[in-house]
C-alpha cells in the first residue's frame, strides 16, 4: 500500500499511485480487506496514475 489516510472517523481513504495499467483490481482488493480487519472502517481505494492513461483505465470495483 502506498498511502492510507483517515479523512473521517468512519472510513479510510487508501491512494495507490501506478505508472503502468493495472490488469485487475483485485490486489487493491486483498488490501482493503487487510486494512478492514485491522480497523473495521470502510476503505475507499483511489488508483492515480503517474502516466499518461488511456481513457478505457478507469475501471470500478464496487463490493459495497
Amino acid at each position: 500500500m502506498d498511502r492510507v489516510f483517515e479523512p473521517d472517523n468512519h472510513t479510510l481513504m487508501h491512494l495507490e499511485f501506478q505508472s503502468t495499467r493495472e490488469p485487475n483490481l483485485y490486489r487493491f482488493l486483498g488490501y482493503a480487506v487487510a486494512l478492514t480487519l485491522q480497523y473495521r472502517q470502510p476503505v475507499r481505494t483511489v488508483v492515480i496514475y503517474l502516466c499518461k492513461a488511456a481513457v478505457d483505465i478507469l475501471e470500478r470495483l464496487d463490493l459495497g
